[in-house]
């Protein structure tokens, strides 16, 4: 499980390095004062990276 939280009001791009794990792709939650834990469309994950842009 990762948690990332933008404090943000804009946009930022983050990628993420996977340790210790073979994945092709991560399915990202959504939290923000009208969307409770939604469900997002999944990312690929490649040489063990990601890039998710986590909104301001």
């Amino acid at each position: 499980m990762i948690v990332a939280i933008n404090m943000s009001t804009t946009n930022v791009q983050q990628t993420f390095t996977i340790q210790n794990q073979s994945i092709t792709s991560m399915t990202p939650y959504l939290t923000t004062a009208t969307a409770a834990v939604a469900q997002q469309t999944a990312v690929s994950v490649s040489g063990n990276q990601f890039t998710y842009t986590l909104l301001g």
